[in-house]
C-alpha cells in the first residue's frame, strides 16, 4: 500500500508539473501578444483541463 501511495503521489505531482509548464506558455504568450484569448490559448487551457480532470480522476480512483 505505501508503494501504491507513492506511486499515486507521484502521478498527481507529474500533473501538477505538466499544469504549471502550460500555465507558464501561457503566460509568455499573453505577454508576448498582448491578447487574451485566441486559438492557440483556448487549446492550452482545454489542455489544462483536461490534465486537471485526469488527475482527479486518478486521485479519486485512489480514494475510491
Amino acid at each position: 500500500i505505501k508503494d501504491m501511495e507513492e506511486e499515486h503521489r507521484i502521478q498527481f505531482e507529474k500533473h501538477a508539473q505538466s499544469l504549471r509548464r502550460l500555465r507558464s506558455e501561457v503566460q509568455e504568450k499573453i505577454a508576448k501578444e498582448g491578447t487574451a484569448e485566441s486559438g492557440s490559448y483556448s487549446e492550452g487551457m482545454h489542455k489544462a483541463i483536461d490534465e486537471i480532470v485526469t488527475a482527479m480522476k486518478n486521485l479519486g480512483s485512489y480514494f475510491a
